[in-house]
């Protein structure tokens, strides 16, 4: 008995309705690896949260400043010639894994910091921001005074660390950085990341965790740089 093999057209049929599945799973399977490197990324930055929280409680209830006056010594590490020693960051003997401070889905331009996550610098990593009421930065203080327990009126609601790169606009592409910084002072030169399908990762001072948007999280409503002031 003489076997029917495929004509032309089947095959053609057959190949065709592969590649719409394809088509139409391909995002689903990438949608799904992005959602794990989220999960991943929350983990990494609530762990740097936690941290930052026990270096506080060691050190007087201040928080971690973000740089010193050499500008050599970061939240995150300390300059070398060869980089950024992120074992010499002062929350490294309270994490044990610098690779914590590395965003799994960060494609950013490495400039020797080897991390994807920036530190509120303004208002809890110093002292230049407004506060008591004053819509005044106050550079003179700058690297300033960390922000305390203390400080903090709205824990829950003071972003502490989030997903963060920044475009200079040289023609490199997104960078690495180690700060976020408040709508406010950001002059066209946004440093916080929305990697994650158009959210960022972003960490309170109470310890707690969420995705964020940029609507969201860059409001200047109804009060400025909400989300990152101490008061």
């Amino acid at each position: 008995m003489k076997t029917r093999g495929f004509t032309l057209i089947e095959l053609l049929v057959v190949i065709a309705i592969i590649a719409i599945l394809a088509a139409l799973l391909f995002p689903v399977f990438a949608m799904a690896r992005e959602k794990a490197r989220q999960a991943t990324c929350l983990s990494n930055i609530r762990q740097l949260t936690l941290a930052a929280t026990m270096y506080a409680q060691d050190y007087d209830e201040t928080f971690v400043p973000y740089t010193d006056n050499s500008w050599t010594y970061y939240w995150a590490g300390t300059r070398t010639p060869e980089g950024l020693d992120r074992r010499g960051s002062p929350l490294y003997p309270y994490t044990k894994a610098p690779e914590l401070q590395r965003c799994p889905s960060t494609r950013a331009v490495n400039r020797g910091f080897g991390t994807g996550y920036g530190y509120n610098w303004v208002y809890i990593g110093s002292d230049i921001g407004p506060s008591g009421g004053s819509l005044m930065y106050d550079w003179s203080r700058f690297p300033g005074q960390p922000a305390s327990f203390t400080d903090l009126e709205h824990p829950t609601t003071t972003v502490m660390f989030a997903d963060s790169e920044v475009d200079w606009g040289m023609g490199g592409g997104p960078e690495e950085s180690v700060a976020v910084t408040a709508p406010s002072e950001q002059y066209g030169y946004n440093d916080i990341a929305y990697r994650h399908q158009r959210t960022a990762s972003v960490a309170f001072c109470d310890g707690h965790v969420k995705s964020m948007t940029r609507d969201k999280l860059e409001s200047n409503l109804p009060v400025m740089d909400r989300w990152f002031r101490r008061d």
